[in-house]
């Protein structure tokens, strides 16, 4: 007997199983992202069209529990301004930056630390990658800590995804407008696309920082761009830009003066063909081929 209702619960939960497969994969079906992969279409919509293109999608599995947000997935609206104002006026200020900078330095030493451990005399090849996402992860979670003893206040800041609640699409004809179709459907603005335009930029996959000082054709050119003209946005662009760039610039240029300065970074021994600059696509893109290298402090390198 107790064999027959195991098999009937089984058979049960084989055909609810298939039932919410089906019903989900009509919802995906139905929810085509658009890409935009063009700076001038993303301007239009993120700066022409900002009430269209001011919220996120609804989540697409809710399973019947109310959805909770954060500053990055709240619906535009007075709430959503009253985080905003709060995070910017205080934990996110540009005046705020110095209580952050001793966790900074800790963080980028500690991460040099390891990396030159690892490295040993600077024969070893090692894999940075895992440990540079630990050490910015402990800082971040260091950041929470000050966030909820008060200093600031207590919300989660994170980096805002790219992705609105509606469908830009160029139309024909030599002005371009964006086309908001009712309803609204998701879509994703490919931000590595937007930032290394060929039309935009010389070779615009060759290393070249240059290009940024003066004379250069990105001199002037802003991390998160004005109402005018898009060349890159790597902290998106509009209403919801990414509250946190000036810290998220803040920690790069920490990280990146302290491993230049205490550690010499060479090629490995059998690395002939260079670096893989091949990419994931994600919500953040990741190298297919991890970074190697051999380091070593520079001290010992000379």
């Amino acid at each position: 007997m107790e064999a027959v209702h195991l098999l009937t619960l089984g058979m049960a939960f084989i055909v609810l199983a298939a039932i919410f497969r089906q019903g989900t994969t009509t919802r995906r079906r139905d929810r085509t992202t658009i890409r935009v992969s063009d700076a001038a279409v993303a301007r239009r919509a993120l700066i022409d069209h900002a009430d269209a293109f001011s919220n996120r999608p609804t989540p697409a599995f809710s399973a019947g529990r109310p959805v909770t947000h954060s500053i990055a997935s709240m619906p535009y609206g007075p709430v959503w301004q009253t985080l905003r104002r709060n995070l910017t006026a205080n934990i996110l200020h540009h005046s705020r930056l110095g209580d952050l900078a001793q966790l900074e330095r800790e963080a980028a030493v500690a991460a040099a630390s390891i990396l030159s451990a690892e490295a040993g005399s600077g024969d070893v090849v090692v894999v940075p990658r895992d440990t540079i996402h630990g050490a910015v992860l402990t800082l971040f979670a260091r950041v929470l800590q000050l966030l909820r003893c008060g200093h600031g206040i207590g919300a989660f800041v994170d980096d805002e995804a790219p992705t609105l609640a509606a469908a830009a699409a160029p139309s024909g004809g030599a002005k371009l407008e964006v086309a908001v179709p009712p309803g609204g459907a998701p879509v994703s603005f490919v931000l590595g696309d937007i930032g290394r335009d060929g039309k935009v930029w010389t070779k615009p996959d060759k290393f070249r920082p240059e290009r940024f000082l003066e004379g250069g054709e990105g001199e002037g050119v802003s991390l998160v761009p004005g109402p005018k003209e898009i060349k890159m946005m790597p902290f998106g662009t509009g209403r919801r830009h990414c509250s946190g760039v000036a810290m998220g610039m803040a920690h790069v240029k920490c990280f990146l003066a302290e491993l230049v300065r205490g550690l010499e970074w060479v090629p490995p021994a059998d690395d002939g063909g260079g670096i893989d600059f091949t990419e994931i696509d994600g919500f953040i893109k990741w190298m297919k081929t991890p970074l190697r290298v051999r380091i070593a402090p520079r001290s010992m390198m000379k």
